[in-house]
């Protein structure tokens, strides 16, 4: 049993109160886990949880226990914002709601009699979600999380000083738009762009309406947050179709593949819609309900995944990038998202796609996501400074 290998490493806590059926269940895991320690009921796991907190992986638990309830147990681990991976076993299929499953952040169930071979395939998928985060959060990364949140709050806090946040807002989506644009090798200039804004809309090239409509696409999306603070396929396919000024739906073409320069195919996306919608309800969920990773990193991964499903015929690149700023808003990262991210991206074009690459090809997700923190933090601090002189002019025109 190979694919096992990876609990050799993981301590488990294991609550039941029939000792006959533990007796019998740790005979037969207890080989596989680095250890497991046996309770009876909640509050005997309750007490070997705070002995050895740093020490336990992963609680396997019955529910319906004297002294203290499974359901009470979990209540109290959650309460203390123990984000500990929890498996149920339980007699009964209707045991927990929904409702109380989200709540309590619960990771599997098992049906009694418990079946060995079911639990350690339960308790290893659940592992390895849990070696996937370890992975990811890396020192070099949790130190950069840092730097890069930080940099973010101050430029948060001095969006409060602005008068007319819209103002300035307007301005760092316009060049946000056209930087975004670029790197989809869509060019226009600023007077260009600014002629159109002042003509109201009157165009006087394909590329300054493309750029004008992703920053309306932009706005959209924003304010849509405002009403329903979640990221969803439905507001996915109304940012590109507001991009692309068009109907434009999930991608139903076969064959889509994507090639460099030379014509070499790099990258072959999913195909099928019922696929991709299936791809993109996972990401819903995992952008939407996931708290166990940094926000941040979860952004970074959030970005990777969008741009490996490529759900359009055109338009993914863009989308992928305003998906990033109303994320940064929805998790109250940005209240305002002043940010200009595209710039970044712009004079790290190479090293962008050579990273998101590098994922697909050689799992390396450290090098792609400082890559992505970096971008925040340098964007967040050129974004205070940007700010800080428009406050410093403003107060001068003041006095």
């Amino acid at each position: 049993m190979d694919k096992f290998n990876r609990l050799k490493t993981i301590t488990i806590l294991y609550v039941e109160d029939s000792k006959f059926l533990a007796k019998a269940t740790l005979r037969g895991i207890e080989k596989y886990f680095h250890k497991v320690y046996l309770v009876h009921n909640g509050q005997e796991a309750l007490d070997v949880l705070n002995a050895y907190e740093n020490k336990i992986d992963l609680i396997i638990t019955d529910l319906i226990m004297p002294v203290l309830d499974g359901i009470s147990m979990i209540e109290e681990i959650r309460k203390d914002d123990k984000n500990i991976p929890i498996i149920i076993t339980t007699g009964y299929d209707d045991a927990l709601g929904v409702e109380k499953i989200i709540e309590l952040s619960i990771d599997g169930f098992l049906s009694k009699p418990i079946d060995i071979t079911k639990l350690l395939e339960k308790v290893n998928h659940v592992v390895n979600a849990l070696f996937v985060t370890r992975e990811l959060e890396t020192k070099k990364v949790l130190l950069k999380t840092i730097s890069a949140s930080r940099a973010l709050a101050q430029l948060n806090g001095a969006m409060i000083n602005l008068p007319n946040p819209r103002l300035f807002l307007d301005t760092i989506h316009l060049q946000e738009a056209k930087a975004s644009s670029e790197i989809e090798n869509i060019i226009t200039t600023n007077d260009d762009l600014y002629k159109s804004v002042v003509a109201d809309k009157k165009f006087e090239n394909a590329a300054t309406k493309e750029v004008l409509s992703y920053k309306e696409a932009l706005w959209s999306g924003l304010e849509r947050l405002e009403s329903r603070p979640f990221i969803t396929t439905n507001l996915c396919i109304e940012i590109v179709q507001r991009i692309k000024q068009n109907s434009a739906g999930i991608r139903v073409t076969p064959g889509t593949t994507l090639a460099n320069t030379k014509g070499d195919v790099i990258y072959t996306p999913p195909s099928g819609e019922n696929v991709i919608r299936e791809k993109l309800a996972n990401l819903e969920k995992f952008v939407n309900q996931d708290d166990t990773l940094d926000p941040l990193i979860k952004m970074a991964l959030m970005h990777y995944q969008f741009e490996a499903i490529h759900p359009f015929a055109d338009g993914n690149g863009r989308t992928g990038r305003i998906l990033l700023l109303l994320y940064l808003k929805m998790e109250r990262l940005l209240d305002i998202p002043a940010i200009y991210l595209s710039e970044y991206i712009i004079k790290n074009k190479t090293e962008y796609y050579k990273k998101l690459r590098n994922v697909t090809e050689k799992e390396d997700w450290e090098s792609y996501i400082l890559y992505m923190l970096d971008m925040i933090e340098t964007t967040a601090k050129k974004g205070l400074i940007r700010l800080e002189k428009v406050i410093s002019l403003l107060e001068k025109m003041a006095e």
